[in-house]
């Protein structure tokens, strides 16, 4: 099968939940074969009912850890960014670091299609994929988000042109995968982890560089595009 790098050299590592879990050996991301995304799933509670069954955090404990996790990412950013930046978190969920970049002077906005416990004007309750925004950012955030999409070719390109500055991935790092075991293959979840080769691959070719790659928690990635001073 081959890899949205277009590269045919994959293998299949086995199977979980009924389905198939490839690895490309040119780029190392990983996926499952079919991947059935639902953007109902997201909608209204149903997704935190699942990390509740799933025995994660509830709805309170996520938004407090979360806000603290904002503070690390934020860390990364905090010297690249002046204090009128505008930022966006496209799949916000709870909207913590929507919350935490607003209590810090910016203005912060954020999109999911998930219903707000606590809605504000600044969180868009949508679907990314097919919501007309008004505006540009100067930043674009996406936080365990973009492997949920089944169309991360189309998004990558949608928040290339959205951002006017940078742009701030943090997901699963498929290079840390040894086995099918790996916490991180999700198939109701997770469809698609691009390896940092891949993402570094498909933003330079819209217009922006690879300007920072570390790891803050053990098996992920942070990474961080700015736009190209030159054309692509």
């Amino acid at each position: 099968m081959k890899c949205l790098c277009k590269s045919k050299n994959t293998q299949i590592m086995g199977k979980k939940d009924n389905v198939d879990i490839f690895r490309c050996l040119a780029c190392q991301s990983v996926w499952i074969h079919p991947y059935s995304y639902r953007i109902d799933f997201y909608i209204g509670n149903e997704y935190n009912l699942f990390q509740q069954n799933e025995k994660r955090k509830s709805y309170h404990e996520r938004f407090l850890h979360d806000y603290e996790v904002a503070r690390n990412r934020f860390s990364l950013i905090r010297r690249l960014i002046q204090p009128s930046t505008s930022i966006i978190d496209v799949g916000c969920a709870n909207g913590a670091f929507v919350k935490f970049i607003s209590d810090m002077g910016y203005l912060a906005y954020g999109i999911d299609p998930m219903k707000q416990m606590f809605p504000t004007e600044q969180i868009f309750q949508a679907d990314f994929t097919t919501f007309t925004f008004n505006r540009r950012f100067d930043v674009v955030t996406l936080f365990d988000v973009l492997e949920h999409f089944p169309n991360q070719i189309e998004v990558i390109t949608k928040i290339c042109k959205m951002s006017q500055y940078l742009i701030f991935i943090d997901q699963p790092n498929p290079e840390t995968m040894k086995d099918i075991n790996w916490k991180h293959i999700r198939p109701l979840e997770h469809g698609f982890l691009m390896s940092k080769k891949f993402l570094a691959q498909e933003f330079n070719r819209l217009g922006f560089e690879l300007i920072i790659s570390t790891s803050q928690v053990t098996d992920k990635m942070s990474i961080i595009f700015r736009k190209s001073t030159t054309p692509p």
